[in-house]
């Protein structure tokens, strides 16, 4: 059974974090491997473009094959870029009460590379409605900047992205679906 936090604030890695629980608490071992995967691409990149999106199905997906797929076309498309860098990335399934599916996204990219969310946000929608046609994609407004060691912006994109990791909506998936998934980056 994983872990709920019901506090404030987590501490990981040496360093206390503060989180956004909500009513119904949050998930550790999703904020950990969160804030593992940027952490890890700050150590290859000094600046870390932070994208968060809202992906919906018109259906209930029976697994994550899906978000699979698209993100190792996003990889993809990052390789094939100039001084594109690695991506690391974080994904959460959610099962709304209409009993569709949706998923919550952050990707983490070299900032020094990417500049904006909508190069991001065109091929996702592309890729999402165009090759599955299956829903809708939006972005969120806020991104995040994180330049190496910048212990504020941290913070602050820490707390935003504990959000994915809230319990409400995830105890409706099925047992043998994941919940969430992130890259594998190690750290330099």
């Amino acid at each position: 059974m994983k872990q709920v936090i019901i506090n404030d604030q987590i501490e990981f890695g040496g360093r206390v974090y503060p989180i956004n629980k909500g009513v119904h608490g949050c998930y550790r071992i999703i904020i950990e491997r969160t804030v593992d995967q940027l952490l890890a691409l700050s150590s290859y990149h000094s600046k870390v473009l932070i994208n968060m999106f809202v992906l919906h199905s018109n259906q209930q997906e029976q697994d994550n094959a899906i978000m699979s797929r698209l993100m190792r076309k996003m990889t993809r498309r990052i390789d094939r870029k100039k001084n594109g860098g690695r991506l690391a990335y974080v994904w959460v399934r959610e099962l709304s009460s209409n009993k569709k599916t949706h998923y919550h996204l952050a990707l983490f990219v070299n900032g020094n590379t990417f500049k904006g969310v909508w190069g991001f946000f065109s091929a996702i929608q592309r890729l999402w409605q165009g090759l599955w046609d299956i829903g809708a994609v939006h972005y969120i407004e806020k991104v995040y900047y994180y330049t190496r060691n910048d212990y504020d912006m941290l913070m602050q994109a820490v707390y935003h992205l504990s959000y994915f990791a809230k319990t409400r909506t995830k105890e409706r998936c099925p047992i043998q679906v994941n919940e969430f998934s992130t890259s594998r980056l190690q750290h330099k």
